[in-house]
């Protein structure tokens, strides 16, 4: 497989690129993708064999499952089984941005969800019409890839497209908090710190 590489403007990618990139990925293609931290690595998950790709690809175990990718944030409690309280001051404070909020998912288990405002990721997820699942480019255990040539050093020949929108700007991954459990649960600190978050949350986050 020739991993093919789109070389797009970070601040107004193109659409006839995006367009490109989208009709890949609804053939059952794997994307790379930037957002605001790192790059990710995603599919849409009506495709089985390609979601299972992705955790070969990256040796992840499939006890961890895959994040959601949403174009804003008023799409989570479409696709959330139940948006707590806590969990809808979380959106509403930092997202778009640098979180991903864990909650039950409308067939049971926990998903987490993730709304970048980068442009690029955005416009794809605009182009496709739903969102995807996915997850950071990069092989479990390794660091997380902050740009195209990261990503390629992991999965060229292996991926069907990379949208190559140059270096991410944070360089660290979103912070994750489980909103299912009272108080939230912090499972990955991250680019927002934690001690900001229970200020908002008004209470000490678990830890585990």
């Amino acid at each position: 497989m020739e991993t093919l590489v789109l070389l797009v403007d970070p601040a107004r990618p193109e659409p006839e690129l995006l367009a490109q990139a989208a009709k890949l990925v609804e053939q059952g293609g794997i994307v790379a993708f930037p957002t605001e931290t790192v790059y990710g690595i995603g599919c849409l998950p009506g495709f089985t064999g390609s979601v299972d790709r992705i955790y070969a690809l990256k040796g992840r175990e499939f006890d961890k499952p895959l994040g959601v990718y949403l174009a804003e944030p008023g799409a989570i409690a479409r696709h959330a089984r139940h948006v707590p309280e806590a969990a809808g001051r979380l959106i509403e404070r930092y997202l778009p941005g640098p979180v991903t909020v864990i909650l039950d998912g409308p067939s049971g288990g926990k998903v987490g969800f993730r709304v970048s405002p980068n442009p690029t990721l955005i416009g794809l997820l605009r182009a496709l019409g739903k969102p995807l699942v996915g997850t950071s480019a990069n092989l479990s255990g390794r660091p997380s890839s902050r740009d195209a040539p990261e990503v390629l050093e992991a999965f060229d020949g292996r991926i069907e497209v990379v949208l190559d929108a140059g270096r991410t700007l944070a360089g660290a991954d979103s912070t994750v908090i489980d909103c299912t459990t009272s108080p939230p649960t912090l499972l990955r600190a991250g680019a927002i710190p934690a001690d900001r978050i229970a200020t908002l949350l008004g209470a000490p986050l678990r830890r585990v």
